[in-house]
């Protein structure tokens, strides 16, 4: 992938949750604002592809680069992780 982040920033995937624990199906109308995603590139150290990341509501920088859609946040935004690297 060509796409680096610059500075304090991640790339990411956005996870969508299309239904609940349950199974129930979420219709487009009744879904939150997207606050999760998956890091696909950090500029930090601290974050690494594969983590799962939190992140403030209307924080992200949408975009698309070879057909594929993802965000930019940066470090500053991100509530929480998890971290993808278990060892």
């Amino acid at each position: 992938m060509s796409l680096i982040p610059y500075k304090h920033r991640i790339l990411a995937k956005l996870i969508v949750e299309n239904t609940t624990a349950s199974g129930l199906i979420i219709p487009d109308t009744a879904k939150k604002k997207h606050e999760k995603a998956q890091v696909v590139a950090s500029h930090s150290k601290e974050f690494s592809p594969g983590d799962i990341v939190f992140f403030d509501k209307y924080a992200e920088k949408e975009i698309t680069h070879e057909g594929e859609t993802y965000i930019l946040l940066h470090e500053d935004h991100i509530l929480a992780f998890i971290n993808s690297n278990k060892g």
